[in-house]
């Protein structure tokens, strides 16, 4: 056997079996990249901002068609905003748009 075998198993160490299972072993489920951020609508305009001068937000996941999701980053790129900012302003536009 070479020094990089285990006696009691004859599997390498540090394979890559050994690193898998670094971190309890546990299945995590993926990782969503879509927009995550929007406000629910309510009956208080959209933004409110707190005493710390931020906005508070509720936690949402939103799937898109991925030509939405590409324009919403890059809209969020070019306008200097946060993707929730775009979404959320989205939102507003269509609920006042639905509300008339």
């Amino acid at each position: 056997m070479s020094d990089r075998t285990q006696k009691t198993t004859g599997k390498e160490i540090g394979g890559f079996g050994t690193y898998a299972k670094i971190g309890g072993g546990r299945n995590k489920p993926p990782v969503d990249s879509t927009p995550t951020q929007t406000p629910q609508p309510s009956p208080q305009p959209a933004a409110q901002p707190t005493p710390a001068g931020k906005v508070k937000r509720e936690r949402m996941t939103v799937y898109l068609p991925p030509d939405l999701d590409q324009w919403v980053r890059m809209e969020a790129v070019k306008s200097r905003r946060e993707i929730s900012e775009v979404v959320a302003e989205a939102v507003v536009l269509l609920r006042s748009q639905s509300e008339t």
